[in-house]
C-alpha cells in the first residue's frame, strides 16, 4: 500500500498529510506543496470530471485554455522524456490534470523560475488565479517591514488610488 501526501476526492474532500503540510509551510519555496496540489485538482473537478480544466469565465475562454495547456504539457512531456531538469516535478507528466495541480504548485512556490520557462503558462495561471505571485503578498510585505524596521527605515505606502483621474470610479 502506497502512502500519500494528499487526495482529492469527489464532493470537495480533501485528504492532507498533516506532517507534508508543515513541511511544505516551513519550505515554501522549494516547489512542492500539498495544499495547493490537492486544492487545484478540486477546482479542476467542479465541473464535474479531473481533467486540467477548471471552470473558466466563458466559452472562448476554453479554447485558449486547451491550446496553451495542451502545447505546454506536450512541451513539458518531451522535456522530461528527454531526461531534461524543469522547474516543475516531473510528476505533472502523469497526465493533464496532474500538469494542472503541478503547474499551480509552481506559479505559487517557483513563480519567477516558471515565468521564465513557461511564460505562456504563466500568463494563462495569473488570469486564471487573478493574481501574480511574483509581487508577493501580505507575508512578503510583513518580511520587508519587520527587516526596515530592523534597521530603522521608515517605509510610506502610496495607493495606486491617489494617481488615479476624476473618472476613476472611487470618485
Amino acid at each position: 500500500r502506497q502512502v500519500l501526501a494528499g487526495e482529492s476526492w469527489d464532493f470537495g474532500k480533501v485528504i492532507i498529510s498533516w506532517e507534508d503540510a508543515k513541511r511544505d509551510t516551513l519550505y515554501f519555496r522549494n516547489g512542492s506543496n500539498v495544499v495547493l496540489h490537492e486544492f487545484a485538482h478540486q477546482l479542476d473537478h467542479e465541473q464535474g470530471n479531473t481533467n486540467g480544466v477548471p471552470i473558466l469565465k466563458n466559452k472562448t475562454s476554453y479554447v485558449t485554455w486547451a491550446n496553451i495547456f495542451g502545447k505546454e504539457y506536450q512541451k513539458f512531456c518531451q522535456a522530461i522524456a528527454q531526461g531534461k531538469s524543469t522547474v516543475m516535478d516531473k510528476y505533472a507528466a502523469t497526465d493533464p490534470a496532474e500538469f494542472f495541480a503541478v503547474a499551480t504548485e509552481t506559479f505559487f512556490e517557483k513563480p519567477i523560475s516558471l515565468k521564465t520557462e513557461h511564460q505562456i503558462l504563466y500568463a494563462q495561471l495569473q488570469n486564471y488565479y487573478q493574481v501574480d505571485p511574483i509581487l508577493g503578498g501580505n507575508p512578503a510585505l510583513g518580511e520587508l517591514l519587520d527587516a526596515a524596521h530592523d534597521r530603522n527605515i521608515k517605509i510610506v505606502l502610496d495607493g495606486v488610488f491617489n494617481h488615479a483621474s476624476r473618472g476613476f470610479f472611487f470618485f
